[in-house]
């Protein structure tokens, strides 16, 4: 139990490291909890998190697939796998893993629209879409470039956008 208690606590460290931007000092964290519990899915997870933050995707990819044939199904593992493969062009395989996210927390975004998500299979002829932002600010920028294609192809097409931060973003003159 010492071992497993010591573990988690340097897992713990390590989110908070990540979370300060110290991805150096976070693997060293990652590093030793996996010397104390090698076979923690919760482990290498968070070590291939903070080796894709460090830019190394391979080795990050490397660490989620001891994780995975560990526990293949594990949402964070699948959600998280998806930013390296997308990072090294691997949009075959990293898009479809992107979908895991609703799987762990971005559900509540589905349930509020109360709505089927358009996946891309049926016409889109008298429907209405709403293009919102499921993460953040970059989402709606990013996708509302797509929105006369989405009206071209026969539907309604609606933008939702959060509030802005407060205070809003400084504006310089």
């Amino acid at each position: 139990a010492g071992q497993r208690n010591h573990a988690r606590a340097l897992r713990g460290r390590g989110e908070g490291l990540r979370g300060l931007g110290r991805m150096q000092a976070a693997l060293g964290g990652d590093a030793r909890a996996l010397v104390l519990e090698p076979t923690s899915v919760a482990g290498l997870n968070n070590a291939g998190s903070t080796l894709f933050r460090l830019r190394r995707p391979e080795a990050a990819l490397a660490t989620f697939a001891r994780a995975l044939e560990l526990e293949p199904n594990h949402p964070s593992v699948r959600f998280n796998e998806s930013f390296p493969r997308l990072q090294t062009g691997d949009f075959e395989r990293g898009l479809p893993l992107l979908e895991w996210r609703w799987a762990v927390g971005h559900k509540q975004h589905a349930d509020a629209l109360q709505a089927p998500a358009w996946l891309g299979k049926q016409s889109l002829t008298g429907k209405t879409i709403l293009l919102h932002a499921e993460q953040g600010f970059g989402d709606p920028i990013h996708f509302v470039r797509y929105a006369k294609h989405v009206a071209a192809a026969g539907a309604t097409v609606l933008v939702q956008v959060p509030p802005p931060p407060n205070p809003p973003f400084p504006v310089q003159p």
